[in-house]
């Protein structure tokens, strides 16, 4: 966890944590189309932007989702 790593702390004690105050992180239910959908968004105002850049543009709509 990379979380881990900036605490400072080792990741089981993190997921520990996370376990006893009830913190979840769940990824977002969504349909490849939607996420095409903002992926041409993303590409119409940051034609040059990264995937990183994009990751962030996801995130600031709400949606979660794991990188394969």
């Amino acid at each position: 966890m990379e979380l881990a790593g900036i605490l400072g702390v080792h990741q089981n004690t993190l997921h520990c944590f996370m376990q006893e105050n009830s913190i979840t992180h769940k990824f977002s239910n969504t349909s490849m189309a939607s996420l095409d959908m903002l992926a041409r968004k993303f590409k119409e105002q940051k034609s040059d932007s990264g995937f990183q850049y994009f990751a962030g543009f996801v995130e600031s709509h709400g949606l979660y989702i794991q990188c394969r």
